[in-house]
């Protein structure tokens, strides 16, 4: 399924089938005053180590946020839900698009391509010992931004966008996920 980059927030909307929700409706809007917090820190490093890392840090801080929003008792801080544990949990249960979830996938790999092997410092040297892995982020900017040369990007490019879609997804959907939570433990339901 390809996104249309038209539409407003389009990049985080969903197709109907695939998941229980599938836009965040009117709750989903990003205020100019929370937007440049966690990804403009993100996005400013320009050693592509710590950029990974950041980028990375602020997708795992939204996650947690809509972890909480979902799961009243989820507590980040206890047990042995790790990022990868989490993310899988999300996939399983369907609750937001799955492309999401596929982008912070991909961060949280590159981010451990970057955190296991001390000779990874460039987005190139990632290339170089795992070029499958630069491939599909390249191929993800592709199937949810159509219309772009995501060949003319660079790696770094393509991780920007996949950060983007993955944190920016997690904090539009916490909110309805929050109301829904709310609602399904309400004498209503």
């Amino acid at each position: 399924v390809v996104m249309k980059k038209q539409r407003p927030l389009g990049f985080i909307m969903g197709v109907p089938e695939e998941s229980i929700l599938s836009g965040p409706g009117m709750w989903g809007t990003i205020s100019e005053k929370d937007r440049p917090g966690l990804y403009a820190k993100a996005v400013e490093p320009k050693d592509d180590r710590l950029f990974a890392l950041m980028c990375c840090l602020a997708v795992e801080a939204r996650l947690e946020r809509l972890m909480k929003e979902w799961l009243p008792a989820f507590d980040p801080e206890e047990g042995e839900l790790t990022f990868d544990v989490r993310l899988k949990f999300l996939e399983q249960a369907r609750l937001i698009p799955p492309h999401i979830v596929r982008a912070a996938n991909l961060v949280r790999k590159i981010r451990n391509a970057f955190a296991h092997n001390i000779d990874v410092e460039t987005f190139a040297d990632i290339g170089n010992i795992k070029p499958k892995l630069l491939d599909q982020l390249r191929g993800f900017h592709e199937e949810i931004f159509s219309g772009e040369d995501a060949r003319s990007k660079t790696p770094r490019d393509h991780f920007q966008y996949a950060t983007a879609v993955a944190e920016t997804g997690f904090h539009s959907y916490a909110p309805i996920v929050k109301w829904m939570n709310g609602y399904l433990r309400s004498d209503e339901f």
